[in-house]
């Protein structure tokens, strides 16, 4: 019985001795303490005053470098507990809902048996002890140096509700640790929790002014190593780089977890379009990440890509812009390029001259350039705008086109070559963005603008001319103009004929001296025009290969003879009756047919289809006089109505002269 008694009083004595002494902890402040004889238990007393929506984190970990089991329980006034944990370096106990009150700590090793050095440590969420100021914008490097260290950083938000604020921990060791954080509103209420292996990332809208506090530790505890901690808020930042319109900015995400900031400012131009591209330079795994906020600190789009983020979008307010830009994991680090482009008036913008086709290079992945030209709108112009691959790559060509207010007219996106063809609404300067589709391709491409009335970079051709011209390059376009003076009624004639034999289609568009179009034809070899001239002035043709992606001679044609069913008689005198052959031919959808005359006679001449039947009667029983003279058929039957395209004869009889030819239509 004695042995007995002895081992209860043994126990008793071991479980009452601490309460000899209490050891008062502060928040922030980390207590060193030992256990020194097996089956000791330490006892720490804490007060607390906050609210309810605090958190309170208390660690107890092992700081020697035996096996040591961590035994942590928290008990209230009344001796109940509330908390308990047992882990083999740190013990965690995270408390929520604690009244004002006093508050005891029970530190011990699990099994009882073994001693050895430990460390305490306690802090609240809000008005926390021992706190490091967060400042935005600036990376803030750190080390966990011993097991179940915690750092305490805070930070004040007095302006912006709403507004974002990301908060970016990552390591920086390379070895096995967990960054682990929680962030706290003013209230001392969690607003959240990230654990990762890399890089935990955190973002919340503010919805209260005043003091937040961060919590900063490896996720176990029982890891340590060097880590950063950034912060940085969407309204007014800290530590902001501005970006110039149209200039690439080359930097560099040297860091794990880093967050590069930029701001610029739109003072005028609300509904014109902006662009915000962020492109990866290295080549390695980097998934490029871009936020945009507005002036008030609201988010207007966040994009994420693997080589190229592009963000493309209408500001709605006046002020300054806020861009965050960082790896999309936070776990890889490379060059990177930024650049930032306006379609109201823009930054480093080139001018295009009419006419002129310019070849230039996107340089690098991501790469945008800008160009401007001035048109004046009238009713009907029209306006071109063409753009080409030259290194025969996997390259996609892409444009957009703003108005002078720089409001969206057009985009365009294709492989090789692009084209958009607008009627100006507006007065003045017009803006082209020009890039490759998703930016990962780099090389030459050519670019063109021309308008149809008094074009640029034009030759001048006049009746009769056949002249033999060159696309050069992918995306060329060739500008003709020429002249007439409105008297006698003339059809203009035009014909564009491909020379190189291989794949090659032939168009040609044909304006009047306002600018308004006339007539298109695009044909695989031969494209023809064949219209009547409604006013006096100067005449444009565009000339140029229909999908902008061959290149090679061709023949350009103008003629221009006299009015449909009219006849132009000249002073020479034909020595024989005569019938040519009509011209153009193949012809879309009207040609000329000549003949001669030696002495006056009644002519008719008419259209018969392959069956014999009479088509159209051209002319019918008419006396026509000496001299030559031409009659042009508008590819309809006497009703008025188109035929169908093939093949079709024309006969002529004057007196005893009788003769036919063949001629083809193609629509």
């Amino acid at each position: 019985m004695k042995y007995y008694a002895l081992v209860v009083v043994g126990v008793l004595m071991c479980s009452l001795s601490p309460l000899l002494g209490q050891t008062n902890l502060q928040f922030g402040v980390a207590q060193n303490a030992q256990i020194s004889a097996p089956g000791q238990v330490d006892l720490y007393l804490f007060t607390f005053s906050g609210s309810t929506d605090e958190r309170v984190i208390v660690r107890m970990s092992e700081a020697g470098s035996s096996t040591f089991f961590c035994d942590l329980t928290v008990l209230d006034a009344n001796d109940n507990i509330i908390g308990h944990d047992i882990a083999g370096q740190t013990a965690e106990l995270i408390l929520d809902g604690l009244t004002p009150g006093s508050y005891t700590i029970r530190a011990q090793e699990s099994g009882g048996s073994l001693t050895g050095s430990y460390r305490i440590f306690l802090q609240r969420s809000r008005n926390p002890g021992n706190s490091i100021p967060a400042v935005f914008g600036q990376a803030q490097q750190d080390s966990i140096a011993v097991f179940g260290q915690l750092d305490t950083y805070v930070f004040n938000i007095n302006e912006g509700l709403n507004q974002t604020v990301l908060v970016r921990m990552a390591e920086l060791a390379g070895g096995p640790f967990f960054v682990n954080f929680w962030v706290f509103d003013p209230d001392g209420e969690q607003i959240g929790e990230r654990i990762s292996g890399i890089t935990g990332e955190l973002s919340f809208e503010v919805s209260k002014f005043g003091e937040y506090t961060i919590w900063a530790a490896e996720n176990g505890g029982d890891f340590l190593g060097n880590y950063q901690l950034t912060i940085q808020k969407s309204l007014n930042p800290g530590n902001a780089q501005t970006v110039p319109f149209g200039e690439s900015q080359n930097a560099s995400m040297g860091m794990l977890g880093e967050l590069d900031t930029y701001s610029f400012d739109i003072t005028d131009g609300v509904g014109q379009s902006l662009i915000v591209r962020m492109s990866e330079v290295v080549g390695g795994p980097f998934f490029c990440q871009i936020q945009v906020y507005d002036p008030d600190g609201l988010l207007v789009a966040n994009r994420i890509s693997g080589i190229v983020a592009e963000l493309v979008f209408i500001p709605s307010k006046l002020g300054r812009y806020t861009v965050w830009a960082m790896d999309s994991g936070g776990d890889n680090i490379a060059d990177y390029t930024l650049q930032v482009q306006k379609s109201f008036q823009p930054g480093n913008a080139l001018p295009l001259s009419f006419g002129e086709f310019v070849q230039d290079s996107l340089r690098a992945i991501g790469d945008l350039r800008t160009y401007q030209f001035e048109l004046n709108a009238a009713p009907g112009q029209s306006a071109i705008v063409r753009m080409a691959d030259l290194a025969g790559t996997a390259f996609f060509c892409e444009y957009r086109i703003f108005d002078p207010n720089g409001e969206e007219i057009a985009q365009r996106i294709a492989g090789s070559a692009i084209e958009a063809i607008f009627e100006p609404q507006l007065s003045g300067n017009y803006t082209v963005w020009a890039m490759e589709s998703g930016g990962e391709n780099t090389g030459p491409y050519g670019i063109i603008v021309q308008r149809s009335a008094n074009p640029g970079n034009a030759t001048e051709l006049s009746s009769g001319s056949s002249i033999v011209d060159t696309l050069s390059s992918f995306g060329d376009l060739h500008t003709y103009t020429f002249q007439y003076g409105g008297s006698p009624a003339k059809v203009a004639m035009i014909v564009m004929e491909d020379l190189t034999g291989g794949p090659f289609f032939s168009r040609i568009i044909l304006f009047d001296p306002s600018g308004v179009e006339l007539a298109e034809a695009i044909n695989g070899s031969i494209a023809s025009i064949n219209v009547l001239l409604p006013d006096p002035g100067e005449y444009t043709i565009w000339a140029m290969e229909s999908g902008g992606d061959n290149t090679g001679d061709y023949r350009l044609t103008l003629d221009l003879p006299v009015g449909i069913g009219e006849t132009d008689e000249t002073t020479a005198v034909p020595v024989i009756f005569s019938l040519e052959q009509n011209y153009p031919n193949p012809f879309n959808p009207t040609t000329q047919i000549p003949f001669a005359l030696p002495q006056s006679e009644l002519v008719t001449l008419n259209v018969i289809n392959v069956n014999g039947q009479i088509v159209r009667k051209l002319v019918n029983a008419k006396t026509y006089q000496v001299g030559e003279h031409q009659v042009v058929w508008d590819g309809k039957n006497d009703a008025g109505e188109e035929v169908a395209s093939g093949l079709y004869f024309y006969t002529l009889r004057a007196g005893e002269f009788l003769n036919s030819k063949r001629m083809i239509l193609l629509r």
